[in-house]
């Protein structure tokens, strides 16, 4: 047991830097200090990282971004399908197995609120909430203007990190 974790350890410090492109799927490699990627409508983008061979070659993260639909969530290590699920889904965490060893997904939403907020807009909440605050109605207005703009998606194996990507939506 402690020689596989060893070995997963190794896995997150051992990515190394390539760039494909394969049958459909924009793929792009990572390191720690490149670990975006940028979805896009109606089509599926991959993340890659290249692991030591002892569980994998390579692991990536493939997001399939749906047009008013669920988008749909892979993780494959060396080309095959372990885990997949919808966004809802992987919110809480979705789980698969790759010989035998197993293999988690997790991606959290990340929120952004707009950065200013006028006065017009705040007295435009007015209709909502007519007795309301000028600061309820602000956060009134924020709520309702605060959008999931990403996902920060962490592949875990056997609970130990492998591969982190912060998914962005355009």
């Amino acid at each position: 047991m402690i020689a596989t974790k060893q070995k997963i350890s190794a896995y997150a410090a051992a990515f190394a830097v390539s760039a494909s492109l394969v049958a459909g799927h924009v793929c792009a490699a990572t390191t720690p200090d490149s670990s975006t990627l940028d979805a896009v409508p109606r089509s599926t983008v991959c993340r890659s990282a290249t692991l030591p061979a002892n569980i994998a070659k390579s692991v990536e993260l493939c997001v399939t971004q749906g047009s008013m639909a669920h988008d749909i969530y892979e993780v494959r290590m060396d080309g095959t399908s372990v885990v997949k699920g919808i966004d809802d889904a992987t919110s809480s965490g979705i789980n698969g197995a790759y010989h035998g060893q197993p293999v988690s997904l997790k991606c959290e939403p990340v929120l952004s609120a707009p950065d200013n907020v006028s006065d017009a807009q705040i007295e435009g909440m007015r209709f909502m909430k007519p007795d309301g605050t000028r600061e309820e109605l602000k956060q009134l207005y924020l709520s309702l203007h605060t959008t999931e703009t990403g996902r920060q998606c962490a592949i875990n194996a056997d609970a130990n990190p492998l591969f982190t990507v912060d998914v962005r939506f355009k």
